[in-house]
């Protein structure tokens, strides 16, 4: 059983040295289109476009929260009185602290990356 393992184990050194003679050769077109790829991803930083459309989607979220403040503002002009309570005030602005709500998670999720 031990001689079976050495001779194994020779082999296995041998081939070890050897392997440097030896390169797995890929069929043309496989190496092609492994290179077309290589050049795409070297062409394109790909770290810089994900940066462009995440701030795109950020502006388009803060001017769509824009939109909602100032419906939020319209409907308080004419739902609410002097005298009207906390409750009132939070019912009125609820889409707004919504919103606010969802803003601080997406700060907490950017921070923490």
């Amino acid at each position: 059983m031990q001689i079976f393992y050495v001779r194994n184990r020779l082999h296995a050194i041998k081939d070890q040295n050897n392997a440097h003679k030896f390169r797995l050769q890929t069929p043309r077109g496989d190496n092609r289109s492994r290179m077309n790829t290589r050049s795409i991803l070297q062409r394109y930083d790909l770290h810089a476009i994900q940066q462009r459309v995440k701030w795109t989607i950020y502006t388009i979220l803060v001017v769509n929260f824009s939109f909602y403040v100032l419906d939020d503002m319209e409907l308080a002009r004419h739902s609410l009185r002097e005298g009207a309570s906390f409750l009132s005030w939070t019912t009125t602005f609820a889409t707004t602290i919504d919103e606010l709500a969802w803003f601080m998670l997406l700060l907490l999720f950017e921070l923490e990356t």
